[in-house]
């Protein structure tokens, strides 16, 4: 007889191995983010190109992070936390990196992305949808 054991199980198991144990303190920052952009998607009902519009980016890099391989830079982290309406904690310690996302994200306005133009005849700027 085949007898199953849930993720979290398998997982306590394998982390009593200080090879995995710090290969999985080592990728806590990209999972954390992972975790939180997928929950964002989510909750706010949204494709991965529906978020990446209102990040200004292209559908690729929301996958990117959402698969959790990469460790997004501070600068990608404080567009996030910017763009979404969030708050976070950053926490450097000597064996890993630990971030907490903390407060609500503001409801979700869409962005119209805009690109000023010349006005027929010289009189001002526009903004126009791109």
């Amino acid at each position: 007889m085949t007898t199953y054991r849930s993720f979290k199980d398998v997982l306590a198991r394998s982390l009593q191995n200080p090879e995995i144990r710090a290969e999985w303190d080592r990728t806590a920052l990209a999972r954390d983010v992972s975790i939180w952009l997928l929950r964002y998607r989510k909750d706010h009902n949204l494709t991965q190109t529906e978020l990446a519009d209102l990040l200004d980016w292209r559908q690729p890099a929301v996958a990117r992070l959402e698969r959790g391989e990469h460790e997004p830079s501070i600068s990608t982290l404080h567009h996030l936390i910017d763009r979404l309406g969030s708050k976070a904690k950053i926490s450097i310690e000597p064996d890993r990196v630990v971030l907490q996302f903390v407060g609500r994200t503001r409801p979700l306005r869409r962005r119209t992305r805009l690109v000023s133009r010349l006005r027929p005849g010289g009189r001002g700027l526009t903004p126009q949808p791109v």
